[in-house]
């Protein structure tokens, strides 16, 4: 007798070690909705791409810069990425990124402002070009592929009591 086990098996237990690490707490239906989003987006939760959580009793799922990068990098319309900062001597005051697109004429910009993006934690603080970059790609990236990204955020773009 064999007992190798079906890929129907290993799928129902990677989806079970899944649900346990990394969307703990989910209900059926929001587990579902959470791969389903992986799926129609390509992101990994398990390289950190794409997560989801409970806020308020609410699922959030939640997309790291490295999923935005990666849907934006492998889209065949991509054409680069700048960012630049903008600073009062010492002072971070913005960042601006601009996503080019081979099918459009202009990029797709955002701006983040430190007044409304920087944090009261220990990694604003500590790396507040690299945070409020995130910021900034953030909203250019989204922009650029609404189609793809529509109504995903990072974390770095929430607020700091969520």
């Amino acid at each position: 007798m064999d007992n190798t086990p079906t890929k129907q098996e290993d799928t129902s237990k990677m989806l079970a070690t899944l649900r346990q690490t990394i969307a703990p707490g989910l209900t059926d239906p929001e587990f579902k909705l959470f791969c389903e989003t992986c799926k129609a987006t390509g992101l990994n939760p398990i390289t950190k791409e794409v997560w989801a959580i409970k806020a308020g009793g609410r699922l959030q799922i939640m997309t790291g810069i490295n999923g935005f990068l990666r849907i934006a990098n492998s889209h065949p319309a991509f054409d680069g990425i700048e960012v630049e900062f903008e600073r009062e001597g010492k002072n971070l005051i913005a960042a601006t990124a601009k996503v080019y697109r081979k099918d459009r004429k202009f990029p797709a910009v955002g701006v983040a402002y430190m007044a409304e993006y920087g944090k009261p934690s220990p990694i604003w603080r500590q790396m507040p070009s690299v945070m409020l970059r995130k910021c900034a790609l953030s909203l250019a990236i989204r922009e650029a592929f609404i189609q793809e990204l529509g109504g995903m955020y990072t974390a770095e773009e929430m607020p700091s009591n969520f």
